[in-house]
């Protein structure tokens, strides 16, 4: 009879988890876009609340928000992105801004 409420603990245990990661998800919400830079060059970001992960032909990185710019400004130190109306800019530490475009979304 032991075996009892530890399953029924254990059950409720696992639905408060999955209650929780819901809520979790639901707040930070996952945004993908895809972008084409003038010199040809492609990548994508996937935007959060707090943090944009950036994936390019050199690799995938994670730039934090800057929480002064509401959002709008993402940077890891060498590589910043400020996302705006049809695009995004994005500068390399010691180089021109490049003003990228958004792709329109693929069916």
């Amino acid at each position: 009879m032991r075996t009892r409420p530890l399953v029924a603990l254990s059950a409720l245990a696992l639905l408060a988890l999955g209650a929780a990661s819901t809520t979790i998800g639901a707040e930070d919400k996952l945004r993908s876009v895809h972008y084409v830079c003038p010199d040809g060059e492609r990548f994508s970001v996937e935007y959060k609340k707090s943090n944009a992960r950036l994936r390019n032909g050199s690799g995938v990185f994670s730039l934090a928000a800057d929480p002064a710019d509401h959002g709008r400004r993402f940077s890891d130190g060498t590589l910043t992105l400020s996302p705006h109306d049809g695009g995004a800019t994005l500068q390399r530490v010691g180089q021109h801004p490049d003003d990228c475009a958004s792709e329109p979304r693929r069916s």
